[in-house]
């Protein structure tokens, strides 16, 4: 029986993808895939309450389907999983704990009210948020959706309670937590992965490039040519019938990009947001994470 000696646990759109490809590519690393197999999560009646908009809830179910998306890492010394949602989720903890109680755990953390904001747009670009929705309804909004068991992609301040959510993870896990600040992957990735890899007990590899960005979120200009690139209709039958796979793919992604813009950020709503967080961060700064004051000095 082979399972994860670390686990990713988060957060959500804080370089956990980025961190999961580059740590696939240690040679004493086995990464699994797929990326988020969220096993941990199969006990969470909050998790599998979720009203999804449709979609089937992507977990691994059981014990014997997630040992085998490791059975061929038994010789790797460190194998790891990145599961975002798994720090939002106290029974995670306990089944993490129950089932792998010498793992290590790693998060990285990035600016709550930021990491709201890169949420919200990213649910505008999976067509979750109507487009014409605001940063701020979406906020207003986050009481009524929780109450309804939404998806919790919706759950922008909640999901920033960083010390809340960690405290559960420490108490089992004690000083095998380790946490990353996500401005320091990002401006310094090589220092990050180093100590990364000291914490695993593996050996040190050298960064040749910054890691590429990952779930980079972009919006369509137009809503039309989105829906005409992405869902069934006689203009793509058509194309299919005129066009070699390759060229039909080159074209559409070169459509996609003429058609995406980065959406500008609403730094009132953010910055009005950094009082709702300021205790949890002041606590997080405190206990594990002593870069994340600097969260508060930048507003």
């Amino acid at each position: 029986m082979t399972l994860p000696n670390f686990l990713v646990i988060g957060a959500e759109k804080s370089g956990t993808t980025a961190l999961h490809e580059l740590l696939a590519t240690h040679p004493q690393v086995f990464m699994s895939e797929p990326k988020e197999p969220s096993f941990f999560l199969s006990q969470d009646r909050r998790y599998l309450a979720q009203d999804l908009l449709g979609q089937p809830h992507g977990h691994i179910r059981t014990q014997p389907e997630y040992e085998g998306i490791f059975v061929a890492a038994a010789a790797a010394k460190a194998i790891g999983e990145s599961s975002p949602c798994y720090l939002y989720s106290p029974a995670a903890a306990q089944l993490i704990r129950a089932t792998i109680p010498g793992v290590r755990i790693i998060a990285l953390l990035r600016n709550p009210a930021e990491r709201a904001f890169s949420q919200f747009t990213f649910n505008q670009q999976r067509g979750w948020e109507p487009l014409a929705r605001t940063f701020r309804e979406a906020l207003e909004l986050e009481e009524e959706r929780v109450r309804a068991d939404s998806m919790w992609a919706f759950h922008y301040t909640r999901r920033g309670m960083y010390a809340q959510q960690l405290a559960p993870y420490i108490n089992a896990f004690g000083d095998r937590v380790r946490v990353w600040a996500y401005d320091d992957f990002v401006e310094q990735p090589a220092h990050v992965l180093r100590e990364i890899c000291e914490f695993c007990e593996i050996e040190e590899i050298t960064l040749e490039k910054p890691p590429a960005r990952r779930n980079v979120t972009s919006l369509p200009r137009s809503g039309i040519i989105r829906q005409l690139l992405d869902r069934p209709n006689p203009i793509k039958a058509m194309a299919r019938g005129l066009m070699p796979n390759r060229a039909r793919s080159a074209l559409g992604g070169m459509l996609r990009r003429m058609n995406a813009h980065r959406p500008a950020k609403d730094d009132e709503a953010i910055g009005s947001l950094m009082a709702v967080f300021e205790e949890d961060i002041r606590q997080l700064a405190t206990t594990i994470l002593p870069k994340a004051a600097d969260w508060l000095s930048r507003g």
